[in-house]
């Protein structure tokens, strides 16, 4: 992505706004714009070669950039511009248009700026800054998708169903989505079918051990198939209420529609997407909804 000669936003501020655009920035059409990741390796001795153990980005993307105005600016804009896209005491989102279908967003500083003095037509002043640009992460962000999985029914009474999530993501981390998913009243669950799950007891997740594994037979869960089923979430159904569950994995929370809390009610995992297609097995639910933002290089 070649950022040059772009207007852009920065902490919702419009840069077209002062006639700014980003005018150059340390990158090259070719050239991927990510920070660095660190290697660390271990020798095979029997192989006599070198296998990779651990890789890990050691700081954030980071560059130098020059944004310019269309026209000289008054003393009063350069304060404001100041003021209010340099130096910022937090991480703003800066918005890049690219020209295709999404934007590119980076959570960033932009930091110890310079000015640009020169001339257009009769008149003589700052056109321009110079400053750094400090990310909050390796990678840029796509706008937040908002996608709710066309359920295909596998079982009866809609109550068991698959589906796939595609994670295109730049990076080869895992994502944890929000995901939020409808719950019916107990009465219209189905009794569970994965026998590895039957008696899960989703408040101190041992098996057929605990009496609450009795007391909550019936539960809904999402089950990430391609990745380990270890990390699926299980939530008891109720009697006679139908609710809605929000899992927000950035505050570490699930809630639903009548408690502020349901960690002490589910197996504490928050479901995450792998690279790729993410199969997906699910049970007792009636509507879901996951919300995430992939990684971006900025190519």
């Amino acid at each position: 992505m070649y950022i040059s000669e772009i207007p852009f936003t920065y902490n919702g501020q419009q840069s077209y706004l002062y006639g700014l655009r980003f005018a150059w920035v340390n990158q090259s059409p070719d050239t991927i714009m990510a920070s660095s990741k660190d290697y660390k390796f271990i020798k095979n001795r029997t192989h006599n070669n070198f296998i990779i153990s651990k890789t890990r980005y050691e700081n954030p993307l980071q560059f130098d950039a020059e944004i310019i105005s269309d026209r000289v600016l008054k003393e009063p804009e350069v304060r404001r511009i100041y003021k209010l896209f340099f130096n910022s005491n937090t991480f703003e989102e800066l918005s890049i248009p690219t020209g295709g279908f999404e934007k590119i967003n980076l959570n960033c500083v932009m930091i110890n700026p310079e000015r640009i003095e020169g001339g257009i037509g009769n008149d003589f002043g700052v056109v321009g800054f110079k400053c750094t640009i400090i990310c909050d992460s390796p990678w840029g962000w796509t706008e937040e998708k908002t996608i709710e999985p066309m359920i295909t029914v596998v079982g009866v009474d809609n109550n068991f169903c698959n589906f796939i999530i595609n994670n295109t993501s730049d990076s080869l981390d895992y994502i944890y989505p929000e995901v939020s998913f409808k719950i019916p009243s107990a009465e219209n669950c189905s009794v569970g079918t994965r026998t590895e799950f039957a008696d899960y007891c989703v408040s101190c997740g041992l098996k057929k051990n605990c009496r609450e594994s009795i007391d909550v037979p019936l539960k809904a869960m999402i089950i990430n198939e391609t990745d380990n089923l270890s990390r699926s979430i299980c939530v008891s159904a109720q009697e006679g209420m139908e609710r809605t569950v929000v899992m927000n994995p950035s505050l570490g929370t699930i809630k639903d529609d009548y408690r502020d809390s349901l960690i002490s009610h589910s197996n504490k995992c928050f479901i995450r997407l792998l690279p790729g297609e993410n199969v997906f097995y699910a049970e007792n639910i009636n509507w879901i909804r996951f919300k995430f933002k992939e990684a971006r290089a900025l190519v």
